[in-house]
């Protein structure tokens, strides 16, 4: 019989959402108009910390300059509150991914993201529901390049076949059926969740504990 694939789940937009209460309140901390963070810290120096040739404190430091340089010294201080808030998470998303884990079912994390990745997943209590963790910024490569997924399933230890893939940009989706891959556009939970059902992926009714499973090599 064949087994049922693992899951590759991407992060922001599926697992976590930003809302931007941090990022406003060092807006208004600092006195500069609203929107200003997201003006300026997303460009050239964001692209570049998503694949590791800057660090999270580089970009950071770079935002930082930015914002000075155009509305002076006390712009620093919006830093503080945006640094601090690591987003919030979709708490139906995380009870049915604890579900599908408690079911047996490994569970890979896929984002294009900085290296202050690890301490938002601590902060957010998401450390211990992935078995594998493939970031960008470590990884040197972003989604959709077909290199990241193929190293996701290698870190997974199966063959791309044996991966469902779920991500809420269609490019991504697209990027990971070209290598392979099983892979679907996240819409909602809802739909999440019957696309497990259809795709043979077991869901725990939620009364059993996850087991410490791993995953087994490809034969």
């Amino acid at each position: 019989m064949t087994p049922p694939p693992v899951l590759l789940c991407d992060l922001d937009g599926v697992i976590r959402h930003w809302p931007g209460h941090g990022r406003r309140r060092g807006e208004q901390l600092a006195g500069i108009p609203q929107g200003s963070i997201r003006e300026l810290g997303y460009g050239m120096e964001f692209a570049l910390a998503n694949v590791g040739v800057f660090t999270h404190e580089q970009w950071l430091k770079a935002v930082r300059g930015h914002l000075v340089d155009r509305f002076g010294p006390k712009a620093s201080e919006a830093i503080g509150p945006w640094q601090d808030d690591p987003g919030t998470v979709d708490p139906e998303m995380v009870a049915l991914l604890r579900r599908v884990r408690a079911g047996g079912t490994p569970i890979g994390l896929l984002t294009n993201n900085t290296t202050g990745l690890h301490r938002d997943l601590d902060r957010l209590g998401l450390t211990d529901l992935f078995t594998v963790v493939v970031n960008s910024a470590e990884a040197e490569v972003i989604k959709p390049a077909p290199a990241i997924y193929r190293i996701a399933a290698e870190a997974l230890q199966v063959v791309p076949e044996r991966v469902f893939f779920i991500d809420n940009k269609l490019e991504n989706v697209l990027a990971a059926r070209y290598v392979g891959m099983r892979a679907e556009q996240f819409t909602t939970v809802e739909d999440f969740a019957e696309h497990l059902t259809a795709i043979g992926i077991p869901v725990s009714d939620g009364q059993s504990e996850v087991a410490g499973e791993k995953v087994g090599n490809e034969s």
